[in-house]
């Protein structure tokens, strides 16, 4: 998964498999019927669930890089029928003529529209949830009525030389990145280095995957700290988390038996000390130093009136660097849930510089004139310190973790 800009993000999908060769799969109807010999031409190999709607910039490719087809809404259609009036006509027998047009509301229609199909299915169902209990129908059956109504089938044509060889399968599409709530206050808090801030990730179905991999990339400045999967049902399959400080970032687990019941990964996200927020440490720093060397130096406020001219060039320049440096095209809306209270503290800083520069020029009265300058020193110094700190306690652990290790003989 790539965090893209805004809420856009790319799935990226990478199947190890091996086709089963076995002739119903053959995409020509004639081909499907000549049992006596091996059948010929592409094969149709389902790949996964994708939820129903709009899919955007849908790609599939095969071990080569080469493209791959996929069925069209009609054939997707007409497969995913007959799947489930198979499965139905196996357990529950003969379909009626009553219940034929609820399997194909369950596969053509909306999201919703299927679901109550579902539940219409049995006159014991009370509610249109996955809890629903079916008198006389197995799990099998109800979860394929469940997925087939919320998703299609994602059918893709293989060539048939791939067909009962091991193989990768790959398919990509653009989706849309869930915004997990957060506090105000744990954004603040993670923007500054305090703590990361969790983002849910839908990790989809992997039934059955006996090694499921989870690729997780974000957008610099932000840094990907660590990020877990969800465990499996039975409880025997674990999950493992991977840590990291770069963009990129791994993790593994493994579903041989059952999916996970909680289909959403935790990504643990934390901003990049050498990027805004150095950026805002500096620009705080040079804000409270100029309050404070003008509170401090013997005339340099009278030298700062009596030249106003150049002294409210450096500080409007301040200000418009701090500005420049506050450009955010082009991000995720969770680097920009992050870096918003980084680039507040910078403005804020710009803005208390260009104040000052207006005080100088109108020649602000006394005492109203030390006061702001007491108050912009004060308040500029807060934010250093608040950005600051740990960063300090970041270098200072890093070095006491690079003593303890053990020193190489």
């Amino acid at each position: 998964m790539e965090l893209l800009e805004g809420e856009r993000a790319r799935r990226r999908v990478s199947l190890d498999c091996m086709p089963p060769p076995e002739p119903q799969l053959a995409y020509e109807r004639a081909e499907r019927l000549r049992r006596w010999r091996r059948p010929k031409g592409a094969a149709m190999v389902p790949l996964a669930f994708v939820a129903k709607g709009v899919v955007r910039n849908l790609d599939t490719e095969g071990p080569d890089g080469q493209s791959l087809p996929v069925l069209g809404r009609e054939e997707n259609g007409e497969l995913a029928l007959a799947a489930l009036a198979c499965q139905f006509e196996r357990e529950l027998g003969p379909i009626a003529k009553d219940v034929y047009p609820y399997l194909e509301q369950i596969v053509f229609g909306s999201p919703e529209e299927a679901v109550a199909a579902v539940t219409g299915l049995s006159p014991t169902a009370g509610a249109e949830t996955d809890d629903v209990e079916f008198e006389g129908v197995s799990g099998p059956l109800i979860d394929l009525a469940f997925d087939l109504a919320r998703s299609f089938l994602l059918v893709v044509l293989v060539p048939r030389d791939l067909v009962g060889t091991r193989t990768v399968l790959k398919f990509s599409f653009d989706w849309t990145a869930s915004r997990t709530p957060a506090g105000i206050f744990t954004g603040v808090l993670a923007s500054a280095g305090y703590r990361t801030q969790p983002f849910a990730l839908d990790v989809g179905d992997p039934s059955w995957a006996a090694s499921y991999h989870l690729d997780v990339r974000v957008q610099a400045p932000l840094q990907a700290r660590s990020l877990s999967l969800p465990s499996a049902d039975d409880g025997e399959a674990s999950a493992g988390g991977d840590k990291g400080l770069g963009t990129l970032i791994h993790a593994s687990a493994s579903y041989p038996y059952s999916p996970p019941p909680d289909r959403e990964a935790t990504l643990q996200v934390g901003v990049e000390a050498a990027s805004i927020r150095l950026v805002a440490i500096l620009v705080s720093l040079f804000t409270a130093s100029v309050f404070q060397l003008a509170l401090w130096l013997d005339g340099a406020r009278d030298a700062l009136l009596e030249a106003p001219d150049g002294a409210v060039a450096v500080l409007l320049a301040a200000p418009a660097v701090g500005i420049a440096l506050l450009a955010g095209a082009g991000e995720s809306h969770l680097a920009a849930a992050l870096l918003r209270p980084l680039r507040w503290i910078t403005l804020s800083c710009a803005a208390l510089l260009a104040v000052a520069s207006a005080t100088l020029v109108g020649h602000l009265h006394e005492p109203w004139l030390t006061w702001f300058w007491i108050g912009s020193a004060w308040l500029a110094a807060a934010f250093a310190t608040y950005l600051t700190v740990p960063v300090i306690h970041g270098t200072v652990w890093a070095v006491l973790l690079r003593r303890s290790e053990p020193s190489e003989v």
